[in-house]
């Protein structure tokens, strides 16, 4: 089971001002999973499992390669797995944004 997938929605992660001083280290990365989280949100708040072509479909601008090469960096780094050519949130991804998170659900 994955804890914090369960416990953290993406709606507890403050996104307003975007994710700069992640664990990301990149703006570029931060980018990608801003995006991720948004389109999570629009997902009835859950995470989104979501091939390329998903993604591609769901953004409200026009994805680059680059960006498939950041959600491939995500899934060496383990923070998503790709089962299927389905991109799946992990723990890490959540661990990784982990100051963004509501105090509330930290506890």
């Amino acid at each position: 089971m994955s804890f914090l997938k369960e416990k953290v929605k993406p709606r507890n992660l403050d996104i307003s001002r975007g994710l700069m001083g992640s664990m990301l280290k990149k703006s570029e990365k931060e980018t990608v999973a801003r995006n991720l989280i948004i389109l999570s949100r629009l997902n009835g708040n859950e995470w989104l499992e979501f091939s390329w072509k998903e993604y591609q479909e769901k953004c409200t601008h026009r994805p680059s390669k680059e960006e498939l090469r950041i959600l491939g960096s995500f899934v060496n780094d383990g923070l998503l797995k790709n089962e299927d050519g389905k991109f799946i949130v992990c723990d890490e991804f959540i661990k990784s944004l982990w100051k963004f998170v509501d105090e509330s659900v930290k506890n």
